[in-house]
């Protein structure tokens, strides 16, 4: 009863948590930007995810890291990676190992976590981000799913990019999110920008 009692306790912080971020992601300030490495990001979430204690009876690894530099909000990023992280962990058993990966395509950066659990229904994994955004089911809640995969949206929008997932039989499922590189135009990134414009008009006109 004691060990029901917390996991309901520690359940109820992580929607709190969740649901702050779902409230301060319209927030023009939401992200911050800046030129970071994506192989860094992905190497940091997989460690963080294996470290002891973290994920019990869980193997992680990292399947591909690409190598490119791109304008995104780590901590924001990292937090929509656990959160994906957090959704295979609870649809996989104990012993699966959880793939975690980067990579780039054209002008975009994908983050994406990948288990070999049950294929999803192909109606349900087109509207699973959609169903998010409002209350889970009472299936979803006991299959685990609460309020992640709509902070995974609400990073991937905020940095003007989307959400997805990828599911089928003998392949079980892959959720992820894709982010443009150059994201000059988030306001993050502008204010970021600011002292370092005024330090080069002030280094010029001196």
């Amino acid at each position: 009863m004691i060990a029901t009692a917390q996991n309901l306790i520690d359940q109820m912080g992580q929607t709190l948590i969740d649901l702050e971020v779902l409230a301060q992601s319209s927030n023009p300030d939401f992200v911050q930007p800046s030129l970071v490495s994506v192989g860094e990001v992905t190497a940091d979430v997989a460690a963080a995810a294996a470290r002891p204690g973290a994920y019990p009876h869980r193997q992680f690894r990292i399947q591909e890291s690409a190598r490119a530099q791109a304008w995104l909000d780590p901590i924001r990023v990292s937090e929509a990676m656990h959160q994906l992280i957090h959704n295979a962990v609870a649809h996989t058993a104990a012993g699966e190992c959880i793939r975690i990966g980067s990579t780039i395509d054209g002008d975009q950066v994908s983050f994406w976590v990948a288990n070999e659990g049950p294929a999803l229904d192909p109606e349900r994994a087109k509207a699973l981000f959609e169903t998010y955004r409002s209350a889970p089911s009472n299936e979803d809640r006991a299959a685990g799913m609460g309020l992640g995969l709509a902070v995974v949206k609400a990073v991937a929008q905020a940095h003007g990019g989307t959400a997805w997932v990828e599911s089928g039989e003998g392949i079980g499922a892959r959720f992820g999110f894709s982010l443009p590189m150059d994201n000059h135009d988030a306001p993050g990134a502008q204010d970021g920008q600011l002292p370092h414009q005024l330090a080069s008009m002030l280094g010029s006109e001196s």
